[in-house]
């Protein structure tokens, strides 16, 4: 479930149900309510987070903000399309690029998750993400990846000539892509594809000259 404060955008609150608490209670905008996690999302535009500096709102808004874990994952969203390739913020002269990097360094350091995004439809998604990855017991997202290992066929297809279907029938030929190349010439003719011209650039690639 999300639950939208009533003061965001309309496409924002279209997502999730008004609050039944109002927003300070949480010191969020946006609420995330599944089976599996909670977050407190505090949503800020760079205009938004750039008055809240000025005003002091800032300090009160994170402290409520963190005050909620560990019941709710802090988060903070920053829609920072503003930003100009000089590191100037457009409209805000003196809030230069380098107080931004401080004060968004100084939030994750707090034990805030902090995530930037380019518009407020580009932040409605994340919401929507983040709302989904809530709904799920486990994540295995990393440990996919640490046992995702590297065929040995696709080293061979470095070697120019060489495409996915040659390199698999090489392996499947030898068993293997040694790491000290022993196979002779002869043998590599042996291979379904392989004739005297790719024999020898295989072996110009795998052998010292």
């Amino acid at each position: 479930m999300i639950l939208v404060s009533p003061t965001e955008p309309a496409a924002l609150r279209s997502i999730g149900e008004s609050f039944t608490l109002t927003p300070e209670y949480f010191g969020a905008d946006v609420l995330i309510l599944e089976f599996y996690g909670r977050a407190a999302i505090q949503r800020k535009t760079l205009a938004d987070l750039y008055a809240s500096i000025r005003d002091g709102r800032i300090d009160k808004q994170i402290n409520q903000l963190r005050s909620n874990s560990p019941d709710y994952e802090p988060i903070l969203i920053i829609e920072s399309a503003e930003w100009t390739s000089s590191f100037s913020a457009l409209h805000i002269s003196d809030f230069p690029y380098s107080a931004y990097l401080h004060f968004t360094h100084t939030i994750a350091r707090s034990g805030i998750l902090l995530i930037s995004t380019t518009s407020l439809a580009h932040t409605i998604a994340t919401v929507q993400s983040l709302a989904t990855y809530y709904t799920k017991p486990t994540h295995n997202t990393f440990s996919a990846l640490q046992t995702h290992v590297i065929s040995p066929g696709s080293i061979l297809q470095y070697v120019p000539g060489i495409g996915p279907k040659l390199a698999h029938a090489i392996v499947n030929h030898f068993g293997s892509v040694p790491l000290a190349w022993t196979i002779s010439r002869s043998e590599l003719l042996e291979v379904p594809g392989i004739g005297p011209k790719l024999a020898d650039k295989i072996l110009s690639c795998f052998q010292p000259s």
